[in-house]
């Protein structure tokens, strides 16, 4: 059968406290469960002390995964960062529907092998769609979302999420107490709209991976 699996684990884990990495870590992914449970088949466990893994519906909902965990980040001013890998691929025991253990296959196998790469350049995000074509597509889009995610610098965290949870900027100047103007121009110098855009397209990236090259009906709001 067809598995959509995600893995992730911390980066540079060995500068934090184990106890740290692990509380951190099991709260990211109960948050991640919390989001849509119809989708996850597997929920995300936290496979060694700083290493998680789950098996979900599709594509799509792998994409809204990473999305949900790195909003989460910016919330509650998380100090490390988190390397994801997106595969889509065979699984040849069954899903276990209480615990992301004690399964087999090519999608686990391959979701490893990207999540255990290592080196300095490594990419935040691995995607393997099963597809070369979508596969290069999906890489390049989420290498375009860490270079923006990377513009943002950590005393930022608020006010990114902030602008990233709240289009009306009199509702997010209200909450960080900043005027309209302001917040209009923080939007543009922290590029939260060409983020929010990305996302977007690697959304409907998705949905094509999902639905056999056929795109849902969207627009972008």
């Amino acid at each position: 059968m067809f598995a959509h699996v995600i893995m992730g684990d911390v980066t540079s884990s060995r500068d934090f406290s184990a106890r740290a990495v692990q509380d951190y870590l099991q709260n990211a992914v109960d948050h991640a469960n919390s989001g849509k449970p119809s989708d996850i088949l597997s929920p995300l466990t936290v496979t060694l002390g700083d290493e998680f893994q789950g098996i979900v519906r599709d594509f799509r909902t792998l994409c809204e995964l990473v999305f949900r965990l790195q909003l989460w980040r910016l919330e509650q001013h998380v100090p490390f960062e988190l390397h994801y890998s997106l595969v889509r691929g065979e699984l040849e025991t069954d899903i276990n529907p209480d615990i992301a253990h004690g399964m087999l296959g090519q999608a686990l196998s391959r979701a490893r092998q990207l999540v255990s790469s290592k080196g300095r350049s490594r990419p935040r995000y691995n995607v393997d769609t099963g597809n070369m074509t979508t596969t290069l597509m999906m890489n390049d889009l989420f290498l375009v979302l860490e270079g923006l995610e990377d513009r943002w610098s950590r005393k930022d965290d608020e006010v990114v999420h902030t602008l990233l949870t709240h289009s009306n900027d009199a509702e997010a100047g209200e909450i960080l107490g900043k005027d309209r103007s302001q917040i209009w121009k923080r939007r543009g110098t922290l590029l939260i709209e060409e983020y929010r855009i990305t996302q977007d397209v690697i959304m409907r990236l998705a949905d094509l991976v999902d639905n056999g090259g056929r795109l849902r009906d969207w627009h972008h709001e």
